[in-house]
Order: structure tokens, then C-alpha cells, then sequence
């Protein structure tokens, strides 16, 4: 079951030199293996919003869907797939 994380969580991610997220600080500590990379523009007709989401596995065993708004630094939970 795919459960949505609303609202989405803050995390802290360190990404390599390629801005693949690699390892998450916080809320939880953990290496992050990057399986899938999409880009979403959504309402681009009222006030765009650009998202990068990655599909992400957490230390081994959760799988993860984090994204990053385009332009900000912050990153977000966005789901968490079983």
C-alpha cells in the first residue's frame, strides 16, 4: 500500500556532484539508493510549479518518493511506497 505523506515532510538530503540525492540527515539517517527520476510541472496556467520527485530506497529497505521544488533548496516526503 502506498501511503501519501500530507503534508509533506522537510527533510535534509546531500546530494553527489551530479544533484543525485545520495543520504538523508533528517528527520531520519540513512544512505539513499536513487532507482527513478521524473520532473512534474503542475497549474503551469495559473502559478507554475516545477518539481523534481526521485523514487529513492532509504538504508536498504523503504522506498521513498522525495521531491525538491525547482529553485529552492528545500526537500520534501512526498509518499512512502511498501
Amino acid at each position: 500500500m502506498t501511503r501519501l505523506v500530507q503534508p509533506p515532510i522537510e527533510l535534509e538530503i546531500e546530494l553527489d556532484e551530479q544533484r543525485t540525492p545520495i543520504r538523508m540527515h533528517r528527520p531520519v539517517v540513512g544512505l539513499l539508493e536513487a532507482v527513478a527520476h521524473w520532473r512534474v510541472e503542475m497549474d503551469w496556467w495559473r502559478e507554475p510549479v516545477l518539481r523534481d520527485y526521485w523514487r529513492v530506497i532509504v538504508n536498504g529497505t523503504a522506498i521513498c518518493e522525495i521531491f525538491q521544488v525547482a529553485g529552492q533548496e528545500a526537500w520534501y516526503l512526498d509518499r512512502v511506497l511498501d
